[in-house]
């Protein structure tokens, strides 16, 4: 378990439900909709979800990288899920396996996951031991001079997802301000108008998770031949958003629209692909802080 910055001794919630295929449900039961009430197993308290506490260190800002294909991402399946999944327990500066062309890239300490955390509001999660360590696919932001964006978009993927070459990893945690602008393609996930729809709860799919309303949806990425379908678990605050993405598979563009009526009954295979349940499960062990920074 990564509890930052506090403690937890408790495994996650070990029922793991599937978000994708039951908050897009019509017939889901109003009370798996707040999800905090429906995870909740005393009989599966791991002695080993613990961790040792971690200290924050200074402001970590991450270089800018270059802008990504993010659809042509694909990575192996993790080893398949029995059960709920083991947490990362310690995280530490390493070279990511796979490298791409512009330099080398590292994993996130638990200081400085510490650091992306605080900065999204997220007191603890539980990363799938399948994932493995968090890394920065990027952090455009408008600290530099030149600015080389307006507001600030951080994406946060994990080596086990990462194909390497130039692409994205297959799933990501994105922080993004509504106003984000950068001189690159990329996929926009929320804005205010879906904010606002979540605050007079007329937003479909709603889920609540950690103390945080949301919603769920199945999304089209950019079309660069086969398009992407991504699975995201959206929680928009006031000036900003978080999602949780996971790249579903690549389809062919004639085929999307029906794909994703597929997904969103629940009947299409592709929605029991590990790296989905997995991405469900750590969404699922979310606690905010209440921070809306």
């Amino acid at each position: 378990m990564i509890d930052f910055p506090r403690i937890r001794t408790v495994a996650p919630p070990s029922y793991v439900f599937v978000l994708l295929l039951a908050a897009c449900s019509s017939s889901i039961p109003q009370d798996l909709q707040t999800i905090e009430a429906a995870t909740q197993d005393p009989s599966m308290i791991s002695p080993t979800a613990t961790a040792a506490p971690v200290a924050i260190s200074p402001s970590v800002t991450a270089e800018p990288q270059p802008p990504p294909p993010m659809e042509t991402a694909t990575a192996p399946a993790p080893t398949p899920v029995v059960g709920p999944p083991r947490c990362l327990e310690t995280l530490e500066r390493r070279l990511v396996n796979e490298q791409r062309p512009g330099g080398e890239r590292y994993t996130l300490s638990s200081e400085e996951f510490t650091e992306y955390l605080d900065l999204m509001g997220i007191e603890s999660l539980c990363i799938p031991e399948q994932f493995e360590a968090p890394f920065i696919n990027v952090d455009w932001n408008d600290f530099g001079d030149p600015q080389i964006a307006i507001g600030r978009m951080v994406s946060i993927g994990f080596d086990g997802l990462y194909p390497g070459l130039t692409a994205w990893s297959s799933g990501y945690i994105i922080y993004s301000t509504y106003d984000f602008e950068v001189g690159s393609e990329y996929v926009i996930f929320a804005n205010e108008k879906d904010r606002n729809r979540v605050t007079d709860q007329s937003m479909p799919n709603p889920i609540t998770v950690g103390g945080e309303d949301g919603f769920t949806r199945f999304q089209k990425g950019l079309n660069y031949g086969n398009q992407a379908i991504y699975g995201v678990h959206i929680f928009p605050f006031e000036s900003h958003y978080i999602a949780f993405v996971v790249n579903i598979g690549h389809y062919d563009p004639d085929d999307v629209d029906d794909v994703i009526r597929q997904m969103e009954i629940g009947t299409h295979p592709d929605l029991l692909h590990n790296n989905v349940r997995l991405m469900d499960y750590l969404v699922s062990s979310l606690q905010f802080s209440g921070v809306d920074s």
